[in-house]
């Protein structure tokens, strides 16, 4: 019986060793693999995308809001991009306010399940908004706003590496104030809808 112990355990000794060398040479064909992988060249980890909105009627707005981002990781974009908004505001007694707000925004997005994301942004603009009214004539005041905005994105893939999406983003540093509801209206909320290519 003593003789049937050795053999067994110089058995078991044998494929015990056998299979962590199998485990450890599959590692290393592993990590050969991903050594070797074709990295995809910088420019196709640029993207494109924005947000691009019409409305007309008693509020007429304007807004051209082109983002350019790049891909860090599969599931990590980050970039930025200037903002145009133009909007006018007809008052019931024929009154009309017109506003122009410059300036520019940088995001940061994480994907955390298939098609939702984690987002970032800080907006700093350059808003005008009248204080007074002189008659004939509104008086305007411009000042610039800082905006840092946190909330979800969640992507409708259109192709291969484009998308529609549709982000919910909350203000930080909302006030409600005459010269904030030029931006955003009166509400801490923004929702966006945009391409991404």
């Amino acid at each position: 019986m003593n003789r049937f112990n050795k053999y067994l355990t110089t058995i078991l000794l044998l494929l015990l060793t056998a299979s962590a060398y199998a485990q450890q040479d599959s590692l290393f064909v592993k990590r050969n693999r991903e050594e070797f992988r074709e990295k995809p060249a910088w420019t196709e980890k640029i993207t494109f995308g924005g947000n691009f909105g019409l409305q007309f009627g008693r509020i007429t707005q304007i807004n051209v809001s082109p983002l350019i981002g790049y891909r860090i990781t599969d599931k990590f974009v980050a970039g930025g991009g200037p903002s145009y908004i133009y909007t006018s505001y007809k008052y019931s007694n024929g009154l009309k306010v017109e506003n122009t707000i410059l300036g520019g925004r940088a995001f940061a997005q994480h994907i955390v399940f298939d098609n939702l994301a984690v987002r970032g942004e800080f907006e700093y603009l350059s808003i005008e908004y009248p204080v007074a009214y002189t008659g004939t004539d509104f008086i305007k005041k411009k000042e610039w706003v800082a905006n840092p905005l946190i909330g979800l994105s969640y992507s409708f893939p259109l192709g291969r590496k484009s998308s529609f999406n549709i982000t919910a983003l909350y203000n930080l540093n909302y006030q409600n104030s005459l010269n904030r509801q030029y931006l955003y209206g009166s509400s801490p909320l923004v929702i966006r809808a945009g391409f991404m290519l």
